[in-house]
């Protein structure tokens, strides 16, 4: 069994680069991770 890895995203009025970085922690080989979007919600959004 593999610990799980968290992998913290901040964005900030950037939705446009959330979708590159979930792809790029999806092509990584370590089987166990979680994401953890934090949007600081100050207008623009993630959408």
């Amino acid at each position: 069994m593999w610990p799980t890895l968290s992998a913290v995203i901040p964005t900030r009025n950037r939705p446009h680069l959330l979708r590159g970085a979930l792809l790029s922690l999806l092509r990584q080989t370590y089987p166990a991770f979680e994401a953890v979007v934090a949007e600081d919600g100050d207008g623009e959004g993630l959408g």
